[in-house]
């Protein structure tokens, strides 16, 4: 925008802040449809030629002016001033509570006829700052006098982990860590998040926080109802706060402590976004009735990472393998009913002719396992049918397991011998095999993986089409990743040239054969997969996406209609928010 004007004159008033017509009445987001009105254009701009430089934001108004110049103006002016406008874009940032509240009295027709200086903007949740000609996203522009300024609206306040918190900051959002409670175990009871709501409660006030996300439920947290009830919920659904979960084990893995019942009546909270890492997993939880479920893949953690030619070392191990059996499956007093075996074998056998054929499919839509058996008396509940899937599922999880990981560990420690190093737990009392510990330190796991010739990568028996964390982090340290084929890898990585695949036993053998020949092939699929992962499958990467995908699924404040191609999330209601404990609490039992 031209500058106009003679100067300034101190102490003279701002000129009002003027929306466009078409803003009235609209829903509550901010977008480009706010006009910028050219002040050569309207007839108070040479009444407030003079307006002082240094605009307070506590002072932007609203007042009787935009109305009246509404009113005055003809309907071929409005649509001129419509027609040669510039569209700055989608705004990237949501706008504070108090802000929201500013907007939308504004756009109601009693609101468009006061002065909002009874509801002013505070310095604190906007910034007003002098720009050039080029209008930045994420901001808005209006005229103030002779001087071209631009509102910005302050970050999005989000509250998380220490697992997240560095990422959320590298995203650019205004990051706030969690307080301290007795406990994060995952596996927590209800009496205990119960606790922790009382210390999350204020603190999430206290900020004006407007998103949560976490790790496997390591920050939910819950509150009692008003009046001394018994029924309980989420104490983000309390504050009106969106939480995300990011769950990195099966959704049936976290909450042990609490009672299937309640596990499965919580997961049906509104207010409670669950980013699942892989289609499959996701899309049993919709059939479920789960909702709001995001399918969106692992990433890496952010951090300073090594980006210089990995030094392969020149003795040891050719061949490495971090991670532990499916020893939970595998156990000396586990057993198996017969009525637990036959959906399980029955998908096994179905896959073995079509292998891209998941098993909720094979479970509800084949074989529809889910029915309710003849001669049985009355209806099974959503958390029966559940509880059921799940149980019926168990055994076949245990044969993802040996498919993907577990045959493989076994056939090198055998064919291998020495030059196959076997990182991890439980590896001798399961099979009986030889391995070195677990590494605990994240940088000496990352200096593995880089140092390592080739870093084998099995996925667990909770995978079915997707990828583990290990994806992420092996081509993050710029190590070589040689993995076991799965279907959605392609979506993150170019097979053959950011990592590789093998299918078989006799595949593998075939890939370590080739990669051990051919050292600058193996170096240049190390470097081409660091590159990949460190510029898009970050945590900071991710959570843009998440933010995003969630304004526009109207969850968050600047949301647009519409979803995001290739991050589905279910929007349905079901109208659950509360689940009944006891007064005292629940006791800790599993499930």
């Amino acid at each position: 925008m031209r500058r106009q004007g003679r100067g300034s004159r101190e102490g003279a008033a701002p000129v009002p802040l003027v929306a466009h017509p078409d803003t009235i009445g609209r829903k509550q987001t901010v977008s480009s449809s706010l006009v910028q009105i050219n002040r050569t254009q309207s007839p108070l701009a040479d009444k407030n030629r003079g307006s002082h430089k240094q605009c307070d934001p506590s002072t932007l108004i609203l007042g009787h002016a935009a109305c009246e110049l509404q009113r005055d103006r003809s309907m071929e002016r409005i649509r001129n001033l419509r027609k040669n406008r510039r569209h700055m874009g989608r705004l990237q940032w949501p706008i504070s509570t108090v802000g929201m509240r500013t907007i939308r009295a504004a756009r109601t027709s009693a609101g468009a006829n006061r002065l909002l200086s009874s509801r002013s903007v505070s310095s604190d949740e906007w910034t007003c700052r002098k720009i050039g000609r080029s209008i930045p996203r994420g901001t808005l522009r209006w005229f103030f006098g002779t001087e071209d300024m631009a509102m910005v609206r302050r970050p999005l306040r989000v509250a998380t982990t220490n697992q997240l918190a560095h990422a959320s900051r590298v995203a650019g959002f205004d990051t706030y860590l969690l307080p301290e409670v007795v406990s994060t175990d995952i596996n927590r009871p209800l009496d205990q998040r119960l606790a922790d709501g009382d210390v999350y409660r204020p603190f999430l006030q206290e900020h004006d926080i407007e998103l949560v996300v976490d790790l496997d439920t390591s920050a939910l947290t819950l509150s009692r109802k008003e009046g001394g009830s018994d029924e309980v919920c989420l104490t983000t659904a309390k504050l009106g706060i969106p939480y995300v979960c990011h769950f990195i084990d099966p959704v049936t893995a976290t909450m042990g402590q609490v009672a299937w019942n309640d596990r499965w009546r919580l997961l049906q909270c509104d207010s409670w976004i669950k980013w699942i890492w892989e289609s499959a997993h996701a899309d049993e939880l919709k059939r479920l009735g789960i909702p709001n479920v995001l399918t969106m893949p692992m990433a890496a953690p952010d951090g300073d990472y090594d980006t210089s030619p990995p030094l392969v070392s020149e003795s040891g191990p050719v061949l490495a393998f971090l991670g532990h059996p499916a020893s939970s499956w595998f156990s000396s007093d586990q057993q198996f009913p017969a009525n637990l075996m036959f959906p399980a074998m029955t998908a096994i056998a179905v896959q073995a002719d079509m292998p891209d054929l998941p098993f909720h499919k094979i479970y509800f839509d084949l074989y529809e396992f889910d029915k309710t058996p003849t001669g049985t008396a009355g209806e099974m509940t959503s958390t029966d049918v559940a509880s059921r899937y799940y149980s019926d599922k168990f055994l076949y999880s245990a044969f993802l397991a040996v498919k993907q990981r577990d045959r493989f560990a076994r056939f090198l420690t055998r064919r291998l011998g020495d030059h196959f190093e076997l990182v991890g737990d439980h590896w001798g009392e399961v099979y009986g095999l030889r391995h070195t510990p677990r590494v605990w330190d994240r940088k000496a796991l990352l200096e593995r993986m880089r140092r390592v010739p080739i870093c084998l990568n099995l996925a667990k028996g909770n995978l079915e089409s997707g990828m583990n964390l290990r994806h992420f982090e092996t081509t993050a340290a710029g190590g070589f990743m040689l993995t076991y084929e799965t279907a959605e890898l392609s979506s993150c990585f170019e097979i053959g040239v950011e990592c590789d695949v093998f299918r078989s036993e006799s595949d593998l053998l075939e890939k370590i054969s080739f990669y051990l020949k051919h050292p600058e092939k193996r170096r240049e699929i190390a470097l081409a997969g660091q590159r990949r992962t460190l510029s898009g499958h970050l945590h900071s990467h991710r959570l843009v996406t998440l933010v995003e995908t969630l304004r526009k699924a109207d969850v968050l404040p600047g949301g647009l209609s519409g979803g995001e191609e290739g991050h589905s999330m279910t929007t349905e209601k079901t109208a659950v928010d509360c689940i009944s404990v006891e007064t005292t609490g629940v006791a800790p039992s599993n499930s």
